[in-house]
């Protein structure tokens, strides 16, 4: 079973707690709680809503041969080479984590473009009477 920490402090802000069932996906329980909440934040005029937004990465279906190729594109002469700069990079000198993750993403992004098909958002249809 999985659990939320809190403080005896704010646990009176807790109206609802509760325990799910396993998901299929998963051997967690989801957990689902609502708190009170007096009034809504306010942002203090000294305060800037946050202006640096991050894309989500690209997404890529996954078919029942993807396996197979996302595996033949790991294998490329391409997505080898970044794979041998990345394990050849010295971590303690680069000194920033994310700039590791960012490098380890490009090499999954690039055998993914070539071996799986991107999902593409589908428009709305407005179908007027």
């Amino acid at each position: 079973m999985d659990y939320i920490i809190t403080g005896h402090e704010i646990i009176n802000i807790f109206q609802i707690f509760m325990v799910r069932h396993p998901s299929p996906f998963s051997d967690r329980c989801q957990l689902v709680s609502w708190i009170k909440v007096e009034s809504p934040p306010t942002l203090d005029e000294n305060t800037k809503p946050m202006e640096n937004l991050f894309r989500l990465p690209r997404q890529f279906k996954w078919n029942p041969d993807s396996k197979e190729k996302f595996t033949s594109a790991l294998r490329s002469k391409e997505v080898q080479h970044m794979i041998l700069e990345f394990e050849n990079m010295n971590l303690a000198e680069i000194g920033d984590i994310n700039e590791a993750v960012d490098k380890f993403l490009k090499i999954i992004e690039a055998a993914a473009k070539k071996s799986l098909q991107p999902v593409t958002e589908k428009k709305k249809v407005v179908r007027h009477r």
